[in-house]
């Protein structure tokens, strides 16, 4: 089942995300909403799901999305006909999420979890396993541990041949943090040093952030604004055996075309190629998509 962007539903969501997700900001953009109304999911319908597509047929697969926020993906995904299990922490992303798919008409191919995804869940306990874990915009939100545990959750949790998409997550090897700060060679340094940094930054909200806490929760903040990761995450969780499994790097047209390939990417290749690094190219890309098959 396809789903149609009209007008009503656009002036609909937008009333609906006011009054959730966004709701207490003290400033909201009409970019802010444009981008969880339709842009995020006109990018995932049009060039993330066909690109999973071409790997893993996705009709009746069933998936489990961490960080799935206000459903932007996860209505991409339910119109091939995969059956998703989202988890979400954030109530107003939540309840933004089930309006969207209740108005969308995808409600029934959609079952919301409102927990962390680690191996005290349900789910995981239960011993069921799965065809697909995507992990959208999520990893660099989190802490080291909570990044860890994810990932060794989503590898423990697929069947055999099953896959684990990566997407939309900044490289912290990159040496722009188009991410986050907006500054050269961000992403590398410790976490103090950002911290105490980041009033040079041109991102007017970044810049001035951790004056507002005490500093004893700034790192957390910091992580919640977003921290790059690579491939030192994976091979921890998972094992560097993870280089020989990776099917997609990101560098395909339909993903590259979309997010683009940058001067960036190009060095971090380059670097890889000069020191013979065994590790693999989808780890070169300054946003990283990858699809990895157990």
């Amino acid at each position: 089942m396809s789903f149609v962007l009209t007008d009503s539903f656009r002036a609909e969501f937008r009333q609906v995300l006011l009054g959730t997700y966004f709701k207490g900001w003290p400033q909201v953009s009409d970019e802010d909403i444009r981008h969880h109304v339709e842009l995020r999911y006109l990018a995932f319908r049009d060039y993330l799901v066909p690109w999973v597509n071409q790997f893993f047929p996705l009709d009746g697969a069933s998936l489990v999305e961490v960080g799935s926020g206000t459903g932007s993906s996860t209505l991409a995904f339910a119109e091939t006909g995969a059956k998703i299990h989202t988890y979400e922490i954030s109530e107003s992303s939540i309840e933004a999420a089930r309006l969207r798919f209740s108005m969308a008409g995808f409600d029934g191919q959609v079952s919301e979890h409102a927990e962390l995804f680690d191996r005290n869940c349900a789910q995981f306990k239960s011993g069921e396993k799965v065809d697909g874990v995507l992990l959208i915009a999520t990893l660099e939100h989190m802490t080291f541990e909570e990044a860890q545990e994810i990932l060794k959750t989503s590898w423990e949790i697929l069947r055999p041949g099953g896959i684990l998409v990566v997407a939309d997550t900044p490289n912290r090897l990159c040496p722009m943090d188009f991410h986050t700060s907006h500054l050269p060679f961000f992403s590398m340094l410790p976490p103090k040093v950002r911290i105490s940094y980041a009033a040079n930054s041109p991102r007017e909200g970044f810049a001035t952030e951790f004056q507002k806490y005490p500093p004893e929760q700034r790192e957390e903040i910091l992580v919640r604004w977003g921290n790059g990761v690579s491939y030192h995450d994976f091979e921890l969780a998972i094992g560097p055996e993870i280089h020989s499994k990776i099917i997609a790097s990101g560098y395909e047209p339909i993903i590259s075309n979309a997010w683009s390939i940058l001067f960036e990417d190009s060095i971090l290749m380059a670097t890889f190629k000069h020191y013979a690094l065994p590790q693999h190219i989808a780890f070169t890309r300054h946003n990283l998509f990858m699809i990895i098959q157990k």
